[in-house]
């Protein structure tokens, strides 16, 4: 009998101690989530004073350092162009022109003043970082408001300006503001219908801002992540073109024409400046006759001058 009780109290027992443990595991399973809960806040509470220490970065140094950045390409190429790179061993080759010493501490002047506006620019690309890495774990909305306004729907990315590039050398030029409420369907058509001999892309950009910091319109990359961004400003390629060499503009601009006419309901010479046509306006254009004798001789006008060509620029860029 005293064996049989015990046996009984010994399996209620068991039974008590498996039941507290049952209970224990699910206690621990709900206080899981509970905890994870109360450790969330802490993780973003860190990332709102992180972001909120960064500082911001400065658009306009970012502007700058690229605008220094091109100037430091466009002096790099003059210098290699008239000789600062020569080697000279004994007798062989020729030394350096004497104007390079001078070129070299501007170039390394402007290397320095590059980096220093990098820096300074460079803290903006971090706290967007940081913005993206607190939507993403936190949920909700960032807890700053750092992104710009979104554009309409079907406008080019980087800016309000389409700018047309030319893939093969870097050359671009841009289609008019008016242009810019055009789909990017009839504005990357336009592109190609403007230089139909070369393979080109549709880029945007602020208003007359630097072509570096241009947006691509299909991969959103910049206009410097091309392999020969700029480099109708250091080489001439002849095969780089956006006509064949005898083609008349009026054959080639035909397509262009047509896509102004259907883009907006604009009617034929309202759209970009086209080649043919900042070719002829760049010459005076004969006047009506007149009778020479009925009218007093009058004084003799200054011949204008066509704008400057940049010794850098090559000539036919298109």
């Amino acid at each position: 009998m005293r064996r049989s009780k015990a046996a009984g109290w010994g399996a209620a027992m068991a039974r008590r101690i498996a039941r507290g443990l049952i209970r224990l595991s699910v206690a621990l399973l709900c206080a899981a989530p509970l905890a994870g809960a109360l450790a969330q806040p802490l993780d973003c509470e860190r990332l709102r004073a992180a972001i909120d220490s960064t500082p911001r970065g400065d658009s306009a140094q970012a502007q700058a350092a690229a605008q220094v950045r091109v100037d430091y390409e466009r002096l790099a190429a003059r210098a290699d162009a008239i000789g600062c790179n020569n080697q000279q061993f004994l007798f062989f080759g020729s030394p350096p022109p004497p104007e390079c010493g001078g070129i070299r501490q501007r170039l390394a002047a402007m290397r320095a003043q590059y980096e220093s506006m990098r820096v300074r620019g460079a803290d903006m690309g971090r706290r967007q970082a940081l913005i993206a890495q607190y939507a993403q774990q936190c949920g909700g909305e960032t807890p700053v408001e750092d992104e710009p306004p979104r554009e309409s729907r079907g406008a080019p990315r980087g800016g309000g300006e389409a700018v047309c590039v030319r893939k093969c050398d870097g050359y671009y030029f841009p289609l008019t503001p008016a242009m810019t409420g055009a789909r990017v369907e009839a504005l990357r058509d336009l592109c190609q219908a403007l230089c139909p001999d070369a393979e080109v892309g549709l880029y945007s950009r602020v208003a007359q801002a630097d072509i570096s910091n241009a947006l691509s319109a299909d991969s959103g990359d910049r206009y410097d992540d091309l392999p020969n961004a700029l480099k109708y400003q250091k080489k001439f390629d002849p095969s780089c073109a956006c006509k064949k060499p005898r083609q008349g503009w009026a054959e080639v601009l035909g397509r262009a024409e047509q896509i102004l006419t259907d883009i907006d309901g604009e009617r034929p010479g309202e759209g970009p400046l086209t080649p043919k046509q900042a070719d002829d306006r760049s010459h005076v254009q004969p006047g009506p006759k007149v009778d020479e004798k009925a009218l007093v001789k009058p004084k003799k006008r200054a011949k204008p001058e066509p704008p400057p060509v940049s010794p850098l620029d090559p000539p036919g860029l298109f």
